[in-house]
């Protein structure tokens, strides 16, 4: 049977950890090593981007995170056990994100829980995508 996208959010959530947006914001502040990736597409970042983070859309995902694709973002994705933190609008897609990373072996992906959306409701920056 195939898998549903609300399945697919349900199993990501499951299987890897979440983080707040006050403990991300805590982790930048205090310089810690940490990727936030937002997973949208580039017309849906409207909203605008967490500071810092990158925009590697969920379809391009699978092969900008692969080691072994001839077109791996190594800028973005340098190590399997480097921390990561997706995010997306609402945290759906970055749940499914993580599960991706997962079975590319990279162990310390997590998930801001509300996404971008939950991140500007507590009045944390955002900057505009040109």
């Amino acid at each position: 049977m195939t898998k549903s996208f609300s399945d697919r959010v349900a199993e990501g959530k499951a299987n890897h950890g979440t983080i707040t947006p006050a403990e991300l914001k805590e982790k930048m502040d205090a310089h810690e090593e940490v990727t936030v990736v937002d997973v949208r597409d580039a017309n849906a970042l409207g909203e605008g981007i967490i500071p810092g983070a990158k925009n590697v859309s969920l379809g391009t995902l699978f092969y900008k995170a692969d080691p072994q694709s001839t077109f791996h973002d190594k800028e973005t994705f340098q190590s399997t056990d480097q921390p990561i933190v997706f995010t997306c609008a609402g945290g759906g897609q970055a749940s499914i994100a993580a599960s991706v990373l997962a079975e590319y072996g990279f162990t310390n992906v997590t998930i801001l829980e509300g996404g971008t959306r939950g991140w500007s409701a507590e009045g944390l920056p955002t900057e505009k995508v040109e």
